[in-house]
């Protein structure tokens, strides 16, 4: 992820010289994207986002520089299908793909249909193997969860089994929640997005899209700017009007954060070109630098003494585990937990998720999955009297406290 992130800035360079010949404003820009704190942090992590950013922000420059060598639009079904592979909304590239192909000038209806052909089969391929897997495991090329998302009334119906997700349920909300979920979420990503770059940043943009309408020099070159609107376009729809409890999830802006290099460069560019001391810019910029380094150290700091007063705990909950399963005879210890991604890095040992159901809905699954162990807290209503000590039940069992944490835990026996 470090290198990555190092190279999203060197690939911000090459977007810049497509809007602006200044070298000033290509190196400013790589070092504001270099430095910005989210892209920073997530350059940290073992997170797919910065490489769904990085994939997505060069599929984009490829579509963009198809517009003039139509070879490049099969370099941005390579870079699509890989982005496709890191998070699934890579499939939202597919139109911005074909929508500047056939607005193109450069080649007869005909070419532009050979050129959209092979670029989705160098994306299939790409995907081929995701497929093949798919099909394996549920018969289908992709698999059936992720389309019925759209269908979720809190972002923990993702881990529902009774509950049918469909569009006859979800209208049960009614027209007006509906609608103001809707606009609640519209908000809130302009409102994160706002603070991801900051109010000098943000009124930089705001103001260089705006010039860019209003000057005939950048309207004659509009289709520069095509493919990374488009594809904002369709993102902040996608996760506003259909996966809107996903995009409430932090879906939006781990996807967002690849138009991160194009906004930034249509930024910088206002500067350059309303201001003629070239000085002032570099100080302005310096000043906004200096803001984020300073939260990145601060970011970083903190998620160094989270992760690690998490692992200490976790590691703990693994002493007390595999004491208690030593002494219960259980060789194969799998954990049931509302975080199983954490729980099995730091204690190497299987974790499921905790459905969000009833309780025997939660003991059905735990013996269909051989879940021996509970971890709580969890938002789960039906484990709540559990947790807090007011309900007993032969089946599951109080093993211990966490020490030096709220966790609790306890082991099925069913």
């Amino acid at each position: 992820p470090i290198i990555v992130g190092l190279a999203f800035s060197v690939l911000t360079y090459f977007i810049s010289k497509i809007y602006s010949p200044s070298r000033l404003t290509a190196f400013l820009s790589a070092g504001l994207v270099l430095f910005m704190p989210e892209l920073f942090i997530k350059s940290l992590q073992t997170d797919s986002a910065i490489f769904y950013a990085f994939l997505v922000s060069a599929s984009l420059l490829c579509i963009i520089k198809g517009i003039t060598h139509s070879t490049f639009f099969l370099w941005a079904g390579l870079f699509a299908g890989f982005a496709h592979l890191a998070r699934q909304d890579g499939l939202l590239l597919i139109p911005v793909i074909m929508g500047t192909i056939f607005l193109s000038k450069q080649q007869s209806l005909r070419a532009k249909a050979c050129t959209f052909l092979l670029a989705m089969g160098i994306y299939l391929v790409v995907l081929s193997p995701l497929m093949v897997s798919n099909l394996r495991a549920f018969g289908k090329p992709f698999p059936p969860g992720p389309s019925k998302t759209m269908f979720i009334t809190q972002y923990e119906d993702l881990y529902v089994y009774s509950k049918e997700l469909t569009f006859a349920n979800y209208l049960k909300l009614g027209a007006s929640e509906i609608a103001a979920s809707k606009v609640k979420m519209a908000i809130s990503h302009a409102w994160h997005l706002y603070e991801r770059f900051g109010e000098f940043l943000s009124i930089l943009m705001i103001v260089g899209l705006a010039a860019g309408v209003a000057s005939k020099e950048k309207r004659q070159h509009w289709m520069l700017y095509f493919p990374p609107l488009l594809f904002f376009a369709i993102l902040l729809s996608f996760y506003t009007l259909i996966a809107t409890f996903i995009g409430g999830g932090g879906g939006f802006l781990r996807s967002g954060m690849a138009l991160t290099p194009f906004l930034v460069v249509i930024a910088v560019d206002l500067m350059n070109r309303m201001i003629a001391e070239k000085g002032v810019i570099c100080a302005s910029i310096l000043i906004v630098l200096t803001l984020f380094v300073y939260h990145d150290i601060s970011d970083t700091k903190q998620l160094i003494d989270t992760t690690a007063h998490l692992s200490e705990k976790l590691i703990k909950l693994k002493n007390i585990i595999e004491k208690d399963a030593n002494q219960q005879g259980n060789k194969d210890i799998v954990i049931m937990t509302r975080d199983p991604w954490e729980v099995y890095h730091s204690t190497r040992h299987k974790a499921i998720q905790i459905p969000n159901e009833s309780l025997e809905v939660i003991y059905a699954v735990a013996q269909k999955y051989g879940a021996n162990y509970l971890l709580l807290p969890a938002p789960r209503e039906a484990l709540t009297s559990f947790y807090e000590g007011k309900v007993v039940d032969d089946r599951l069992l109080f093993v211990a406290n966490v020490k030096d944490s709220d966790m609790k835990l306890f082991r099925f026996k069913l």
